[in-house]
């Protein structure tokens, strides 16, 4: 009776996502049918085809089948204690450490968007900051920061450059 409830299959047709529950047309023993995706609250995804699901049929009807999609080879091998969010297909991830660190992994650009960013923390940077807005450390602007020259060469001395370079 339990195999009967519990089987592995693929889907064939992962269909779209546009109705309120996610239906898709997997194959296992032979036979086609559609199935609901299941996923944990606040997940979702849409697997692609040939993916392996786990089917179940919840109050023993087959034809009532629920999925459970799992991504096996094209996944991101970790250590115990490590939690990946991925993408099969394009590599990007979020890798979760058992002490704790968190890192970010995209080929393509990560955009944020939110009324305010807070970091605690410093801040190492690689490449180039690019800002459309007003940079302030403490009191001062980077684009309102200007400098005096002090006496040069020539025995005199200039007066703010009005510049903003910092």
């Amino acid at each position: 009776k339990l195999k009967q409830l519990i089987r592995l299959g693929m889907i064939t047709n992962h269909g779209n996502d546009s109705g309120i529950i996610p239906r898709q047309q997997i194959t296992y023993h032979g036979k086609k049918g559609n199935s609901t995706a299941w996923h944990d609250y606040g997940f979702h995804s849409l697997p692609i085809n040939n993916s392996v699901v786990l089917i179940l049929a919840p109050n023993g009807n087959s034809e009532e089948r629920v999925h459970i999609a799992s991504s096996m080879g094209d996944r991101p091998k970790g250590n115990p204690g490590e939690v990946f969010v991925f993408h099969p297909s394009t590599g990007a991830q979020i890798k979760m450490s058992a002490d704790g660190s968190i890192e970010i992994t995209s080929a393509k650009e990560v955009n944020i968007t939110v009324p305010e960013t807070n970091i605690t923390g410093n801040l190492n940077v690689t490449g180039i900051i690019t800002a459309d807005g007003e940079i302030t450390s403490g009191t001062v602007t980077l684009a309102g920061h200007t400098h005096s020259q002090g006496i040069d060469g020539n025995n005199d001395a200039q007066v703010d450059t009005g510049t903003g370079t910092g």
